[in-house]
């Protein structure tokens, strides 16, 4: 060492640069062996060549680093290590090393300082894959080594793609078997550094991406870009892949690492594939972007015109955007495709498919209604109806309780009330007015003119009486002259003007004269109840026939608050027995000779259509006959339907003919009869009889023209009863002569009239009426005694099982009684008579009449005879009438002016002579 010192250095240098490999080597092992050096020797020794670099040229140590290249792995020579790295290839060397306090490196720390030569760009690429090729080859054992050579391997662009150079966590590992399907090839490392599963295990260690979850946006965003582009020519291709990103997506969270724009650039990509809307099977997969697709939950409502996909989790779903809801434009395409595609169906009320997307279409809208409502107004026909669409604004939400319009305005199916709001929104109306609802019948009946054959179908008549029956049952006023169906000839049907139409309430006889009416009148049909025809006003075919201008019948009664004025009258005259005393009375005024009366049991059951009115049935049982032989002046109509007026009170002749009296007969009866002449009174002051044709409460009778035979024919009922009553005949005689008496009948009340009279509420059973006929049977001699015209009283009675008419052995006598007068003696006291005369001749100043009212001069013997059970009993009586001729005269004409006869007081006695 000292002859080393004391060398010229660079003389010493130059020596040992020419000499040869094995000279240094033995010089190089021969210092090694020193102990220690000063710091001379060190500076001598640090500036010799006697190392190698890696490329093998002679080196010093000085401002070098060796790599220990003696044991394990070892850096390859062939590597580009920078000449400032000498080997540390031999024991000399690295005892050598070791005086010169030169620490060598280890393989990995070597190994950092080709890295440091990549980053610095100071190697080639073929340079750069030589290192890297070895390093990743011997990843395992350097990584393990050195984390800072992994981190900086990690961290650094090594790998070459189009010029560029990248990190190995910018690749994908290509032993994941779906990255290669759906990634491009410059996604994954060169074959350079995946030669072998060493070498991957490597590039894993340094970020290769070997996880789908581990895949970034902008590699879905390649893979979704690159479908778009081959699915027009690769879709088998296109389609492959997208299954796999979408069961990629399905699997991971990886959308949830999108950026806002990414995401909104991936659902602009047509990536996924769906069958092409519609149910048609043959058609193609085709691609479309996320924005274009919804989830299958969404079939029923877009499934037609939007493309499905179902396959998915919620997750990629709703990231997607695949269960936002569908555009409210879409869902009406779909309904629109619904309306075609119905037109195919063979039964789509049947079809459960077609109902269940109806159903969801509709629950959709009215579920998001604010987003529909502009859509569905209108004459849209989107709403299903029994075999076809029809705009809401066409329906109505119900029909009125038990009305059934569905064949001319449609109604809201059950099926689809719970869509209530959505359908009140589209313009459905709720309800159907009155007036539509009468307008359908006005329809009808101008569709029915308008045909060659002016017929109804059975749905029209069918409609037609459900609408009328309605409106009875509602009660809803009517003001129009209103269609109503009416029957033509041929069992055919039409509508005609209520005003022109009848409800049959009488028997076919009626029908029958109704065809040669010379009106133009049509019944109504059958299933037009009683009650609606009486609502609309229609006419009753029995009123039609007893009108005036037709039949010669006059509306007339006792034009008074009735039944209230009747139940007064009867508190004045209170006993049954004035019954047969007002009538005999009566008969007297008429100046009729005979009074007969007849107690009828017999009950007559006629059908209610050959009655006047069908109520008149309620009076058809038991009854009383009242005879006399004198006919109704004009006079005595007027007055009987006077309750309670003074229609005697200025005639002093007259006693009680037809004044309050005869409303005695109410006690027993609520309907009776007066037939006289060519005329036939019925009174039903309670109107619970006549209702058919009593047109005012204040005139509650009918008038019947008996001159018209066709009453006997259309109402044979009413009129059978009467048939050998007192020598009525009104079945035999064609035309029937007019009836030459009065007979009038009262039908005892029965229970249920009672129920219904506001007059009386006592009932007739045959118990009552043997009581009440005892009421003349009783002291039937003095009935006569007082009466100057009426001169025969009868009683007779039919029993309750008698024919109809009675025949003669069936009429059974009860009461016969007769007056004759046998003599009359003038009054001897010339003074009586005098005073008679006078007053008689005051009161004539008043009323010419007085003097024909009783013979005031003279004194009758009348003989009286009676047959009753058998047994004839003759009594004379001595009988006497006179005025009065002093207070009562006096008052009479002291009331002259006001009610001139009023108190012009007569009086008759008698005297009965054993």
């Amino acid at each position: 060492m000292k002859v080393l010192v004391n060398l010229d250095p660079q003389n010493l240098i130059g020596e040992l640069m020419t000499a040869s490999h094995r000279a240094r080597e033995e010089l190089k092992d021969y210092l090694s062996r020193l102990d220690s050096l000063s710091r001379s020797e060190n500076d001598l020794l640090s500036k010799l060549p006697l190392f190698q670099t890696m490329r093998g040229v002679c080196s010093a140590a000085q401002s070098k680093k060796a790599v220990l290249l003696t044991s394990g792995l070892t850096v390859p020579t062939e590597l580009p290590m920078p000449d400032s790295v000498v080997q540390c290839a031999t024991e000399a060397d690295r005892r050598l090393l070791q005086l010169l306090k030169i620490s060598p490196l280890n393989t990995a720390e070597a190994v950092l300082l080709l890295i440091d030569c990549i980053e610095k760009r100071t190697c080639s690429k073929e340079d750069t894959e030589k290192i890297m090729t070895w390093i990743l080859q011997n990843g395992n054992t350097l990584f393990s080594q050195n984390k800072t050579l992994r981190q900086r391997c990690k961290d650094l662009s090594f790998i070459e793609v189009n010029g560029q150079l990248k990190k190995a966590s910018n690749f994908l590992d290509p032993r994941i078997k779906t990255f290669p399907v759906i990634f491009e090839s410059n996604l994954f490392p060169p074959h350079l550094y995946t030669d072998t599963s060493q070498m991957l295990e490597s590039l894993t260690d340094l970020g290769l991406l070997n996880k789908e979850a581990d895949v970034s946006p902008q590699h879905l965003l390649n893979a979704a870009t690159l479908i778009d582009k081959m699915h027009v020519s690769s879709q088998t291709e296109a389609e492959k892949r997208a299954q796999v990103l979408l069961k990629m997506l399905d699997g991971n969270n990886l959308l949830s690492k999108f950026s806002h724009e990414q995401l909104q650039s991936f659902k602009m990509l047509k990536w996924i594939p769906c069958n092409q809307p519609g149910n048609d099977k043959s058609q193609k997969m085709c691609f479309f972007c996320p924005n274009e697709v919804r989830h299958s939950d969404f079939k029923d409502i877009v499934g037609h015109v939007m493309p499905l996909l179902g396959n998915v989790t919620d997750r990629v779903s709703n990231k997607l955007g695949l269960k936002c809801r569908p555009p409210q434009e879409k869902v009406m395409d779909n309904l629109s495709v619904l309306t075609s595609k119905v037109q195919k169906m063979v039964d789509p009320d049947r079809d459960v498919d077609f109902k269940m997307e109806l159903h969801s279409i509709y629950r959709h809208m009215q579920d998001h209604i604010s987003e529909f409502a502009t859509m569905i107004k209108g004459d849209t026909r989107w709403l299903w109806s029994h075999n076809q669409f029809v705009s809401p604004k066409d329906l109505v939400l119900d029909y009125p309780p038990n009305l059934d319009l569905s064949s001319y305005i449609g109604k809201v199916p059950d099926e689809f009330l719970s869509y209530k709001k959505l359908l009140k929104e589209s313009g459905l109306r709720t309800l159907i007015s009155d007036e539509e609802i009468i307008c359908i019948l006005h329809s009808i009946q101008q569709n029915i003119e308008g045909r060659q054959q002016p017929c109804a179908s059975s749905s029209e008549v069918e409609v037609s009486i459900e609408i009328l029956n309605w409106l009875w049952r509602e009660k809803k006023a009517v003001k129009d002259d209103i269609p109503v169906p009416v029957i033509l000839e041929g069992e055919q049907y039409t509508l005609k003007p209520g005003s022109t139409a009848v409800f049959c309430d009488v028997s076919k006889n009626g029908l029958k004269d109704l065809k040669c009416s010379q009106e133009e009148i049509h019944v109504v049909h059958e299933e037009i109840t009683k009650a609606t025809a009486e609502w609309l006003n229609i006419q009753f075919l029995s009123t039609f026939n007893l009108n005036p201008e037709l039949v010669g019948i006059e509306q007339c009664g006792q034009s008074e608050p009735i039944t209230t004025r009747i139940k007064n009258i009867l508190k004045e005259y209170d006993e049954e027995s004035d019954v047969f005393k007002e009538l005999i009375q009566n008969a007297e005024d008429a100046g009729a000779e005979v009074c007969k009366f007849l107690v009828d049991f017999r009950v007559h059951k006629d059908p209610p259509e050959s009655l006047i009115d069908p109520d008149m049935a309620l009076c058809q049982g038991p009854c009383l006959w009242a005879f006399n032989n004198e006919q109704f002046t004009a006079e005595d109509w007027e007055n009987i339907v006077r309750v309670g007026s003074a229609s005697k009170e200025t005639k002093v002749e007259k006693i009680g003919k037809f004044g309050l009296g005869f409303n005695t007969v109410y006690h027993v009866t609520d309907v009776p009869s007066i037939l006289s002449g060519n005329s036939l009174l019925i009174l039903d002051p309670n109107v619970t009889h006549l209702k058919k044709h009593i047109k005012h409460k204040t005139n509650p009778g009918i008038k019947l023209d008996l001159s018209n035979q066709q009453l006997f024919r259309w109402f044979p009922g009413q009129f059978g009863p009467y048939e050998h009553i007192f020598d009525c005949n009104f079945s035999k005689q064609s035309p029937p002569e007019p009836y030459s008496g009065t007979l009038i009948k009262l039908p005892f009340r029965t229970e249920e009239e009672a129920l219904q009279s506001e007059i009386s509420t006592t009932v007739y059973h045959k118990h009552n009426i043997l009581t009440f006929q005892q009421h003349l049977t009783t002291n039937s001699q003095t009935h006569l005694l007082f009466l100057k015209k009426v001169n025969a009283l009868t009683l007779q009675r039919i029993s309750s099982n008698a024919s109809t008419p009675p025949r003669d052995d069936e009429i059974e006598a009860v009461l016969t009684v007769s007056k004759t007068v046998v003599s009359a003696v003038r009054i001897p006291d010339e003074s009586f008579v005098s005073k008679q005369d006078q007053a008689e001749k005051s009161l004539l100043k008043l009323d010419g009449k007085c003097k024909e009212v009783i013979d005031s001069t003279t004194v009758s013997v009348v003989q009286i005879t009676s047959q009753q059970s058998g047994v004839t009993e003759v009594q004379s009586w001595l009988l006497y009438n006179c005025f009065g001729t002093d207070k009562s005269l006096k008052m009479a004409l002291e009331k002259k002016q006001s009610s001139p006869v009023l108190f012009a007081h007569r009086g008759g006695c008698c005297a009965f002579a054993k």
